[in-house]
């Protein structure tokens, strides 16, 4: 048996409360999901000037070469162990280190340490600290000119979580859940008609 479009647009009408009551819920849900149950996590960033001897401050994309080996010295389990050690933390340098994002500003010689973590002061603690510790580092593994904090431990988003985003939440649960409800609609026309 044929389905006329007529068919699907009277019965997506007759079923709108349906469709607009999953909507609800599932938004609802998610919300309710994202605020409640999901703990917060919040994200500080800190910012490093590196300035080899042999390489000029002309040199950008020496120092972008360069941003993996940065990157490798910071998330070291050297570096990590000295963070432990310095805050007392109890965790795993493995488990400290997933915390931890190194990148480089493009078209800079800055260093960027971004550290996540379900509280925001220790947050800011654990970027500081692997900053300081990169600094005292890397003089006795590269020659270094200077290493320079440029900015101190952060939050970003003014204090916010970093995730979960609520908002961002309920919006795709609005999406997939109408979607998702319209589809059931649909799916119910056409089966109807083929029995």
């Amino acid at each position: 048996m044929e389905i006329q479009l007529s068919d699907i647009i009277n019965r997506l009408r007759k079923r709108l409360l349906f469709i607009v009551l999953f909507t609800v819920l599932s938004v609802a849900a998610a919300g309710w999901v994202s605020i409640y149950v999901i703990t917060p996590k919040y994200r500080a960033d800190t910012t490093l000037l590196v300035r080899l001897k042999d390489i000029g401050y002309n040199d950008v994309e020496a120092h972008e070469r360069l941003m993996p080996t940065y990157g490798a010295i910071i998330k070291s389990k050297r570096t990590a162990s000295t963070v432990i050690r310095r805050l007392k933390l109890n965790i795993s340098e493995e488990q400290l280190l997933k915390r931890v994002k190194v990148s480089g500003l493009k078209g800079s010689m800055v260093t960027q340490i971004s550290v996540t973590h379900r509280n925001p002061r220790l947050a800011v603690s654990i970027a500081d600290n692997f900053a300081a510790s990169f600094r005292e580092t890397l003089p006795g593994l590269m020659n270094v000119d200077y290493v320079r904090t440029i900015d101190w431990a952060e939050l970003t988003n003014k204090g916010k979580p970093a995730s979960p985003k609520p908002l961002f939440v309920m919006a795709v649960a609005l999406a997939l859940a109408a979607n998702t409800a319209a589809g059931l609609v649909i799916l119910g026309e056409v089966l109807d008609k083929s029995v």
